[in-house]
């Protein structure tokens, strides 16, 4: 929502919460509410600071004679955000059109105060940034009481050192701004109407309940509890999670566009949502019944990590074009151990992709099949669940299910960059140019920022040889493809790569009834370049890379299975790749670049110089022999 939509202005002393306004520009702003909606905000002070300084504070009133709700704010001076998010609320009050805000704005009378402790405020702004406590001259050598220390209830358990940041004043209500808040609520709230009473600080990032004197707990916990805690309901039989402002800041910086740069505006605006229950987001919980957004696969990579942090670690290899953050996982059992890498949704609407390779983290972790348990303790898995996050999010969320490509603008009306196009090894031989296709290569090699941080990240992270497999997960062609993509000839080692391919097609056919098919890329798709798996098998010599292809083909819409044929999927997909790891790293290990002992492979260049220097009639050699000795080498 525009503040300029209501006809106010920074000049005119509105506030924008882009940044931490002094006493006097929230006074303004307190000003210009009151001149601005003079039949509901009520300005009111409740008396001066021990340094003279006027305490105010607004009460909102959209129905008379109704219960109340008292807010108290920045009682401890540092604490900024606190009068921020308080004067942010009373924005919201007043100007929202969320038909849950305006209920609850006018179900209740709101008495706000934005700042309690104005000399402390005043001195955290003008000289030191950290200061906690009033500014009461208490000894040569200590200034300021904590006034969060000085009401009268159990006032006797607290600190009584003066030059502490803890220290509760000679007696209770000994500070003026703590005895005048306790007597203008007695004497100008009528007794029983204040329902619910908030007192904002920070940066504990909790809800905390009485009390604070005992470890006992109120005759109202369970109650106060209930309140507070994230709720988890039922929708439609799927599990619902109501977001936090920590999660919802986590999601914000993740998951939208540029997200490295969240503003401090935008963070107020996600503490002040989630003081509203009813208007936090909610996220379903995977349950592999539906497609899950980013921010859910997010949401579940981080309650991953906290389950299990011994096993799993998060990582992020940078932020898309768009400045979302490209996350993933670490699942190791035990150190020295070889390496599988998994990358997923490089296309956007492959969305089946992303929900299999998360059920595949599910199943390493959680399995009690021996076979699964003997894998997946036995290699380092490395995975990200979505590569290209713009696209994907872009799929979701505005209503273009089919989009394939990054969210890079071309030129023109083009946007976007096939990022399985964008990878360097032989990117020049096979490149699209035309930035309207939707197999556009990009202006030169790994110009995308996902796929540069990718490989960095490989190359700088991830020990030179350690990675064993490679699979980039895609769909729907239904097949288990080999390099190369870019040419016809087939890879040194490729009769073992499609000898474990069809090992996984035939038990896939006896096990699912999936019939898949076992090929060179280039001899299912047109021949292409710039592919993920050819950069790892050529570039990084990783031995075995497979583009796993999941099911899909002959269905009418084969990008969009339906949400039933995830199930299906998720537990092929899981199969597949315990064939490979099983039948090429625990079993038979094998280097791409070994080649057998003492034995030297020749060269089509060392072929032809021996067929010159050794042959009869070798001083010319004819096309045709040439030829004969290219195809040998292929």
């Amino acid at each position: 929502m525009e503040i300029m939509d209501f006809g106010l202005s920074k000049e005119n002393g509105q506030l924008d919460w882009s940044y931490y306004p002094t006493l006097d520009e929230i006074y303004n702003w307190l000003d210009l509410i009151i001149r601005t909606w003079p039949n509901i905000v009520t300005g009111f002070n409740i008396g001066y600071s021990y340094e003279g300084r006027l305490i105010r504070g607004v009460k909102l009133c959209f129905k008379s004679n109704r219960k109340a709700i008292f807010i108290e704010s920045n009682i401890h001076a540092r604490e900024w955000i606190t009068s921020a998010a308080c004067t942010y609320l009373i924005f919201e009050l007043l100007f929202s059109r969320d038909p849950d805000v305006r209920q609850m704005a006018n179900r209740v009378d709101w008495w706000i105060v934005p700042v309690l402790n104005v000399d402390g405020f005043v001195y955290s702004h003008e000289k030191e940034r950290l200061w906690r406590k009033s500014r009461r001259y208490v000894n040569p050598g200590c200034i300021g009481v904590d006034l969060n220390r000085n009401f009268e209830y159990q006032w006797g358990r607290i600190k009584h050192d003066p030059c502490s940041n803890q220290y509760g004043g000679s007696h209770p209500l000994s500070e003026p701004e703590v005895e005048q808040l306790t007597k203008f609520i007695n004497s100008n709230i009528p007794e029983g109407t204040i329902k619910i009473y908030i007192a904002l600080h920070a940066a504990a990032q909790a809800v905390l309940l009485p009390w604070t004197h005992t470890k006992e707990l109120p005759l109202d916990y369970k109650r106060l509890m209930i309140m507070i805690k994230p709720k988890i309901t039922h929708d439609e039989s799927k599990k619902i999670v109501r977001g936090t402002y920590a999660s919802e800041l986590r999601r914000a910086k993740d998951c939208t566009v540029d997200g490295g740069t969240i503003t401090r505006k935008q963070k107020s605006s996600i503490l002040i949502r989630n003081l509203f229950p009813k208007k936090r987001p909610t996220y379903r919980v995977l349950d592999w019944s539906f497609y899950p957004t980013l921010c859910e696969i997010y949401a579940w990579i981080d309650s991953i990590i906290k389950e299990w942090p011994k096993v799993v670690t998060g990582f992020d290899i940078g932020r898309s074009h768009e400045g979302r953050l490209i996350r993933g996982l670490k699942l190791s059992f035990g150190p020295g151990k070889k390496a599988i890498f998994i990358e997923s949704n490089i296309h956007a609407r492959e969305w089946i992709t992303s929900a299999t390779c998360t059920y595949l983290i599910r199943e390493l972790l959680f399995s009690r099949d021996p076979d699964v348990r003997e894998l997946a303790e036995s290699l380092d898995w490395w995975i990200i669940p979505v590569l290209n996050v713009d696209g994907f999010a872009f799929s979701h969320e505005e209503q273009c299910r089919l989009w394939r490509k990054s969210r890079r603008p071309c030129g023109g009306d083009c946007f976007g960059i096939d990022l399985n196009r964008n990878f360097g090894y032989k990117w020049e031989l096979r490149k699209c140019e035309d930035p309207s296709s939707n197999m556009y290569s990009g202006p030169h090699a790994e110009s995308e920022p996902e796929v540069k941080q990718l490989t960095k990240f490989i190359n700088n992270n991830i020990p030179d040889g350690s990675i064993k497999i490679y699979i980039a997960l895609h769909a729907a062609a239904q097949a288990v493809l080999i390099p190369w993509a870019f040419t016809n000839m087939r890879p040194r080692h490729y009769d073992e790569l499609l000898r474990v391919a069809e090992a996984f097609a035939g038990a896939s056919f006896r096990r699912y009834r999936t019939r898949y098919l076992c090929a060179t890329m280039a001899n299912v798709l047109k021949l292409v370049s710039g592919t993920s798996t050819d950069w790892a098998h050529g570039t990084k010599g990783i031995p075995i890379a497979y583009c796993l292809e999941l099911p899909g083909k002959g269905t009418p819409k084969r990008f969009e299975l339906p949400e039933h044929m995830i199930v299906r999927n998720r537990k092929g997909c899981v199969f597949a790749i315990l064939i490979f790891a099983l039948e090429r790293i625990v079993e038979n290990p094998v280097n791409a670049q070994e080649q057998p002992k003492e034995m030297l492979k020749a060269s089509f260049a060392t072929e032809l110089r021996r067929a010159k220097d050794c042959k009869a009639g070798g001083n010319s050699v004819s096309h045709s022999k040439k030829s004969l000795l290219l195809m040998l080498n292929i």
